[in-house]
């Protein structure tokens, strides 16, 4: 995998990722609290996360592929 792969499949895990944890934390919040609101430190955080995790995984699964 190269770095431009790499970095186009950070950007669009992190992208998704920050938006569906954007909304579920929103309607979590207006169902538990009646308002809503967002918690951008742990939107953040996990979104960096999991942009990391899947490209870094991909990364290992194809080069374990291309061996055997």
């Amino acid at each position: 995998m190269r770095t431009a792969q790499f970095i186009i499949y950070f950007v669009l895990s992190f992208s998704v990722t920050f938006i569906l944890n954007t909304v579920a934390i929103f309607i979590y919040n207006v169902l538990a609290f009646g308002r809503g609101g967002f918690n951008w430190e742990i939107t953040f955080l996990f979104a960096f996360t999991l942009g990391l995790f899947f490209p870094i995984m991909d990364l290992i699964l194809t080069s374990k592929r291309d061996v055997r």
